[in-house]
């Protein structure tokens, strides 16, 4: 009997990358969260794209502006 998930699709980007929490670096979701992924209800799939959402803005915030050059890097 389906779970009314189907029609919620997977956020893997197949970029697995996981950090020093176990967090994947290309989706955003712990890595319990991905192995219990097929098994989850509606509700828990939309919960955990909203905690990968956070994480991800969380992570770009800290690290996006470190990889741009800084003024006095570029040269013209």
């Amino acid at each position: 009997m389906p779970n009314n998930s189907e029609d919620i699709a997977s956020p893997c980007v197949r970029h697995c990358c996981l950090d020093g929490n176990d967090t994947c670096l290309g989706c955003f979701r712990q890595l319990s969260e991905i192995t219990g992924w097929y098994e989850a209800d509606r509700s828990t799939r939309l919960k955990i794209l909203e905690k990968a959402a956070e994480r991800r803005k969380a992570h770009e915030a800290l690290y996006s502006s470190s990889y741009l050059p800084s003024r006095s890097d570029e040269s013209f």
